[in-house]
């Protein structure tokens, strides 16, 4: 009748389940009828009248339930119900439960589940008693939102801290036991790379080039092996000293002869 909310289930053992929950629910079997009131259920076994109806188990705790998960895994763990023989627990991304995300049943008050994907969902649990007459709901709302990723570390960034007749000297902050490629380009897009090495340690020499201006980019390994920032760290090769002398030598002797 309108305004009357139960349940009935079909146990694999042949038998029938009754729970009222509001109204009046009348139950008959084998020529004899129970009236099952709000709050109580009852059981049929095959060829056999109804039993007498009996108070439903009261809704579990879950006010311990948290409000957001942050985990791969769904917990939920709430205080045992007296009289409870084993429990049933859904998850649904809907309030009214029209659609389960996951539907299943423990001896123990406790679940472990996969996480769903983001988003807003609900979990109801009921305490189940031992002719499986489901108790009363409880419901509390979650969010499911895993923990994001740290992000990843910048990459190296290599600075030219010599300058020798012959050589530069590149160093980075280094992690022991890391690889590094280092690549040394004269554009910014690196289609001209002059060296490309894979190195053990935060330090590369590199033989001087001629003055002007390069660009070196250094990326941690292992990542994919043509893995590299996407810019160039600029770096600039002077003039020598013994050509800033010798260069105006150079230019006065043809003006002396």
């Amino acid at each position: 009748m309108r305004g009357t909310i139960f349940r009935a289930s079909a146990l694999t053992e042949g038998a029938v389940t009754t729970e009222t929950l509001e109204g009046v629910v009348a139950v008959s079997a084998s020529g004899q009828t129970v009236t099952t009131e709000a709050d109580f259920g009852t059981r049929v076994e095959q060829g056999a009248p109804p039993l007498k109806p009996v108070p439903l188990l009261p809704a579990p705790q879950l006010s311990a339930v948290p409000g957001t998960n942050v985990r791969p895994q769904l917990h939920f763990e709430f205080p045992a119900v007296t009289g409870a023989k084993s429990y049933h627990l859904q998850v649904s991304d809907d309030p009214q439960f029209q659609t389960l995300v996951a539907d299943t049943r423990s001896d123990q008050p406790s679940f472990e589940l996969p996480a769903p994907a983001d988003g807003a969902y609900w979990v109801r649990a009921r305490a189940i008693d031992s002719l499986d007459l489901e108790g009363h709901d409880a419901v509390q709302a979650f969010t499911q939102q895993l923990a994001p990723e740290p992000p990843k570390p910048p990459p190296p960034s290599p600075q030219l801290v010599k300058v020798t007749r012959h050589d530069l000297r590149f160093e980075w902050s280094a992690e022991p036991g890391q690889q590094y490629r280092v690549q040394i380009a004269r554009d910014t897009k690196f289609r001209r790379i002059l060296t490309d090495q894979t190195l053990s340690d935060g330090s590369l020499i590199w033989r001087r080039p001629w003055p002007g201006r390069y660009y070196i980019r250094v990326a941690a390994l292992p990542a994919a092996e043509t893995a590299a920032p996407a810019e160039g760290t600029p770096f600039d090769v002077p003039v020598p000293l013994w050509i800033r002398i010798a260069a105006p030598i150079v230019i006065l002797i043809p003006l002396l002869l």
